[in-house]
């Protein structure tokens, strides 16, 4: 027994001299950092890891009858002391706080009062190489945390893990930077999070995972960078400020919203990109409003947002990432004609359904691009591609396909087979039938015919108004198209549309097919109902002016076939009178509304 305790008392003494200390007062170990004036930090505890009970730091401490002013607590000073009980007192005196100094002290309760000449905190003294811990690290003991006002930076991993924070975090009005992960997992906090006008960076899973915050996250005109995954899993969010320039200019990384609540997003012009992940596992969101700005959708971008049905891309959109719509009931996309690049995985969603056109600017559909999508019947593969990778349509019913393409793309192998069925019908320009069954990869398919592969999509603007019919589709040898307008009771045909533009007024139409076509027609009037009475317009046809009368009217507004606003007749009462006269004979349509907005379009003919 007695060889025992001895073993004990020489295994302590070589620890202690291990930590290098100059002298002990009490239970606490110090080194003297200056004699002038005279300064000593903090270096541990007499008893280590095995320090019990109550923590409280002196603001002045004796040694050889000089009083030395405690100004600074070094790295793992009470490294897992996991033993220290209540109240950590920490005095004003204290000027900085080294990273892992307190790590893993479960013990402590009360408030973490941080002093009020620290700027810095857990910002020195570390490593170089290898993993490390945060100054208050796993501490999941304490109730609240007091910021100092001086405190400018708060350090890598600083607050990791102290998930016993409770109220509002109230961050220091001259706070400049929050460095990775420094409130990672604090999941204690509620109420607002009010970034300070000072604030300039905040760097990699700063707020990760503090799920309490509520109300609307604001940026300050000063903040220069978000790192990734800064507010990964903040579900406790209302709204988000997307208005600011580190999203304008890209000063951000990925991941930056991952698993928010959002239900839809409204996200502004201005933006030209979302990064990799920024958006994933958003699992409560249905809409996204995306900005006629945005060129790139990076990576995973709105990975796992299952709720997500369908997608309005915006009209200059280039690229989409890997993976970055893989969910699962994502039913219908229109991609845009500006797109050039889709990445692999990029779409597998086991909801998609109908037809997916790609457009004629992208040349590659890579691996596994539409995995998964057994309810696609129909896949447009635009001109310019030429490239089909393996599994590029894996786990899919594809009904047909049709290559735009007029030289054979390369099917590009990493297995024995392109995943569909060799004689799935696949359709090729007029006159590349030899050249498909002749190159290789594609000679193994049997179902190969050519034909016509520019789309046409003839619809009405209302199907309650009319109804278009297709008199005759183009083919090889013939590439002229003939649609019939056909109104409905109470409607007049207008004009046809044709990608967006106004282009005819005849009916029946014929036109060329060249490109892929969205051919719209266009109908006047409010069907057989009492709106349709309440107006009257007169003389039609007419040469110069045009007589509006009903009850309560307010304006008449005329619109040549182009669209284009050519005459207007304000007022209150049972009569308006548009002039006609300078204007050149054709077809005019006049818009009437009374004072109730009740509205009717009447053709009239100027002659």
């Amino acid at each position: 027994m007695k060889k025992l305790i001895v073993t004990i008392i020489v295994s302590l003494g070589f620890a202690i001299k291990a930590l290098a200390y100059d002298f002990q007062s009490g239970d606490l170990l110090y080194s003297i950092i200056s004699t002038n004036p005279p300064q000593v930090s903090v270096d541990g505890h007499v008893d280590g890891r095995d320090a019990q009970g109550e923590l409280v730091i002196p603001e002045t401490v004796e040694y050889e009858q000089e009083t030395f002013t405690v100004v600074s607590i070094r790295r793992k000073a009470f490294y897992l002391c996991e033993g220290l009980t209540g109240d950590l007192v920490i005095p004003n005196t204290i000027t900085s706080i080294s990273i892992e100094a307190f790590a893993f002290c479960t013990g402590f309760t009360g408030d973490l009062v941080i002093p009020n000449a620290i700027t810095e905190l857990g910002t020195d003294n570390q490593p170089s190489s290898g993993s490390f811990y945060g100054t208050f690290e796993e501490c999941t003991g304490f109730s609240r945390l007091v910021l100092g006002d001086s405190l400018k930076i708060i350090g890598h991993c600083c607050f990791r893990g102290c998930s016993g924070f409770t109220g509002q975090l109230l961050l220091p009005d001259k706070l400049e930077e929050i460095w990775s992960c420094a409130f990672f997992n604090c999941s204690g906090f509620v109420g607002e999070l009010n970034l300070p006008a000072s604030l300039k960076r905040i760097e990699d899973c700063a707020f990760d995972g503090c799920s309490g915050f509520t109300g609307k996250l604001v940026f300050q005109d000063a903040l220069e960078w978000i790192g990734e995954e800064a507010f990964a899993w903040c579900s406790g969010f209302a709204d988000v400020e997307f208005r600011h320039h580190v999203f304008y200019e890209n000063k951000y990384d990925g991941e930056v919203f991952k698993g928010w609540s959002f239900v839809e997003l409204d996200i502004p012009e201005g933006w030209t990109t979302i990064k990799d992940w920024t958006f994933a596992y958003c699992r409560y969101l249905t809409k996204v409003h995306f900005p006629e700005s945005l060129t790139v959708i990076e990576n995973y971008a709105f990975d796992k947002c299952n709720q997500l049905c369908e997608i309005d891309f915006p009209g200059n959109l280039q690229t989409i990432g890997c993976g970055a719509f893989r969910c699962k009931n994502l039913k219908e996309i229109h991609l845009p004609k500006s797109l050039t690049e889709i990445r692999g995985w990029a779409f597998q969603c086991s909801g998609l359904a109908g037809d997916v056109i790609i457009p004629d600017r992208v040349e590659r559909i890579e691996t596994e691009t539409f995995d998964s999508c057994v309810y696609i019947r129909r896949i447009v593969l635009g001109k310019s591609i030429n490239c089909v990778y393996d599994k590029a349509f894996k786990n899919t019913r594809l009904e047909s396909v049709v290559i735009k393409a007029v030289v054979p793309p390369e099917l590009k192998y990493y297995s024995t087979h392109i995943h569909i069925p060799a004689d799935l019908p696949i359709t090729v320009p007029c006159g590349t039938l030899e050249a498909y069954q002749n190159a290789e990869g594609w000679r193994e398919f049997t179902n190969i015919h050519e034909d016509i592969t520019d789309i046409l999509m003839a619809s009405s603007s209302d199907e309650s108004a009319g109804t278009v019919s297709i008199l005759k589709e183009a083919i090889c040898e013939d590439r002229t198209v003939k649609v019939e307008a056909l109104p409905n009771d109470g409607w007049e045909f207008m004009y046809w549309e044709a990608n967006g533009e106004r282009v005819s007024i005849e009916n029946p139409y014929s036109f060329t097919l060249e490109e892929d076509t969205e051919l719209v027609a266009y109908f006047s009037g409010s069907g057989l109902d009492e709106t349709r009475k309440l107006f009257a317009v007169f003389p039609n046809p007419t040469t110069n002016f045009v007589t509006i009368t009903g009850q309560d009217l307010k304006a008449a507004e005329v619109f040549n076939t182009l669209g284009q606003h050519v005459a207007t007749a304000t007022g209150e009462g049972e009569r308006l009178t548009v002039n006609l006269s300078e204007m050149p004979a054709g077809i005019y349509f006049v818009n009437v509304t009374d004072k109730e907005g009740r509205k009717c379009v009447r053709k009239v003919v100027k002659e």
